[in-house]
């Protein structure tokens, strides 16, 4: 105090010896009020800069806590999804069907849990689990009808058991289905996820209506069906599906009816089609691939009416047998579309009212008729652009019916580097 008075009387005066000046008792006070405010700035500046240095302190130390808590948080949610999962999967080898069916919902709702907190690797591993389950317990729909409730008729625990496998089958596609959807938060989809259902054997599988997206994968390679595979009414962005080596048994069905490929890429590699039906009404090819390639059509019929190739490569390689049909009515192709058939005796293939707009072609490779077989070319129109192309088809008996080809808006159709046939014909050589 004494030197701030000192420094600030000698501002005033000039003067070291202060005193000698004999300032008025008024500019004392006036010295000694400026003292009081300098010093009283000083004070408060300094609690101020006191208070906010003890809140930035506080301020840090709650952050740190905060932080230590949330991490602890986090550690404790991981070690109780960690339990879960391990208890989820544990119960899947049950013998209670109950405990087992429980425990495919908690895997399931577990995988929309790691879903909201972006662990992909977790949603991926629960989906696993569940796929996994499906590929070891083959589906016994032959024991009893699947659509009665699980204890209805069941007469033994071996009954019960069987059916239980059938509904938890049921379940577990059930709810890919409605999780691969744009229906729900894009949080919790599991549309970019991979299924993998490799050698199961399967009854009655509904994956209709199915968003794929984002390099998602479905493969049902060297898997068996004797029941109804449905993939109808589907939309495939980026997104595969395989069924190589797949066998469909007598009484089978696929369907593809509504479909949308658009990105993604199908094969479609059956082992073997006997006494099946394929359906593909208003199959909708924008861009990617298609191919459906067997070697063993047996007693099947297969229908691609109304479909749709804007765009893309699309492949159709079947060796027909005996009493196996394939019929493309009123399809519309604008892209590519390429049929390598292998008609053996009593098979047809029936390409009718084809709309062929733009640049668009349809074209037979290595057609090969055995006798009593056919392939029937009927009433063709679009761009003048278009072409259908049969290259050179092998006659051992079949033959090649071309009908309705006169007249404007017709594409061109050769057989082989020959001329187009004009008006209807029968052909059983190469010659016109």
């Amino acid at each position: 105090m004494t030197i701030l008075m000192w420094g600030t009387l000698w501002l005033q005066t000039g003067r070291w010896d202060f005193w000698a000046a004999a300032p008025k008792p008024a500019a004392y006070f006036d010295d000694a009020r400026a003292v009081v405010t300098l010093v009283g700035a000083l004070a408060l500046g300094t609690t101020v800069w006191t208070a906010i240095r003890a809140q930035t302190v506080n301020e840090r130390r709650f952050e740190s806590e905060e932080d230590s808590r949330k991490s602890s948080r986090e550690r404790e949610r991981a070690q109780d999804r960690r339990a879960r999962f391990s208890t989820g999967s544990e119960q899947l080898s049950s013998d209670s069907p109950a405990a087992r069916i429980a425990a495919v919902y908690a895997l399931a709702t577990l995988a929309d849990e790691f879903a909201e907190d972006s662990d992909a690797d977790g949603q991926q591993n629960c989906v696993d689990v569940l796929c996994a389950y499906v590929r070891l317990t083959p589906s016994a729909s032959h024991v009893v009808a699947t659509t009665q409730p699980v204890a209805a008729t069941a007469s033994s625990g071996d009954d019960l058991n069987a059916r239980a496998e059938v509904e938890i089958h049921r379940a577990i596609f059930g709810m890919i289905r409605q999780r691969c959807t744009d229906k729900i938060d894009v949080g919790i989809r599991w549309t970019n996820k991979r299924f993998d259902f490799r050698g199961a054997r399967l009854t009655d599988v509904d994956l209709s209506g199915l968003l794929l997206e984002h390099a998602s994968l479905i493969d049902f390679s060297d898997a068996a069906f004797d029941g109804h595979l449905d993939l109808s009414g589907g939309r495939w962005e980026a997104g595969d599906i395989l069924l190589e080596r797949t066998a469909f048994t007598a009484g089978s069905r696929l369907d593809l009816t509504d479909t949308t490929i658009d990105g993604g890429a199908v094969r479609l590699y059956p082992k073997s089609f006997k006494r099946s039906y394929v359906r593909a009404l208003r199959l909708r090819v924008i861009s990617g691939s298609l191919r459906v390639v067997c070697d063993d059509v047996h007693s099947t019929q297969i229908s691609m009416e109304n479909a749709r190739f804007e765009g893309g490569t699309s492949v159709v390689e079947l060796r027909l047998q005996e009493r196996a049909h394939l019929r493309l009515a009123r399809v519309q192709v604008r892209g590519l579309l390429h049929l390598r058939l292998n008609m053996r005796e009593r098979t047809s293939t029936r390409l009718q009212h084809p709309y062929i707009g733009g640049k668009g072609r349809i074209r037979f490779e290595l057609t090969i008729l055995q006798a009593f077989s056919f392939l029937e070319i009927t009433a063709p129109r679009g761009s003048e652009d278009a072409t259908i192309q049969v290259d050179k088809p092998q006659f051992n008996g079949g033959v090649l019916r071309l009908r309705g080809l006169a007249g404007s808006g017709t594409p061109v159709v050769r057989l082989g580097s020959g001329n187009s046939p004009i008006g209807d014909v029968d052909l059983v050589s190469n010659k016109l």
